[in-house]
């Protein structure tokens, strides 16, 4: 046979076990001293739990009655004052974000021309060719 598991045994002594579960725990029981043990350990601590329990059933135990906690505002003032300072901070970034923005050059207008005294020769390369190039600015 193999030993009955606490479970079981604490159902056992609690009184909750079929009447199969118990013909066979009794059973056992006859014949295994360590399950003797096990058992008598439980009742020991039931029997111990409910006496302590019963002490504190019989004595008067005087709660005292809850007191509201008044509300000091502290912890608001602590978070309105992290809100204010990140606000600030935000505030900050954006002012200098337009102040140091890099100033736009105004965009210049250029008219190239180029004169040519004589037909282009393909042959020659561009240095050795005689070309005027005039570069005209307006708005």
């Amino acid at each position: 046979m193999t030993c009955i598991n606490e479970d079981l045994i604490q159902r056992y002594i609690d009184t909750e076990v079929t009447s199969e579960e118990k013909a066979y725990i009794e059973n056992h029981l006859q014949s295994c001293e360590y399950c003797n043990k096990q058992v008598e350990q439980q009742r020991q601590l039931a029997a111990h739990l409910k006496g302590m329990i019963s002490q504190f059933q019989s004595s008067n135990i005087e709660i005292p009655p809850f007191e509201e906690i008044k509300k000091t505002g502290h912890l608001f003032r602590y978070h309105k004052r992290k809100v204010v300072g990140a606000l600030l901070v935000a505030a900050s970034i954006v002012i200098s974000c337009f102040l140091f923005q890099p100033k736009e050059e105004k965009q210049k207008n250029y008219l190239i021309t180029y004169d040519l005294e004589q037909s282009l020769d393909a042959n020659l390369p561009l240095e050795e060719q005689n070309l005027h190039f005039q570069i005209i600015e307006y708005k």
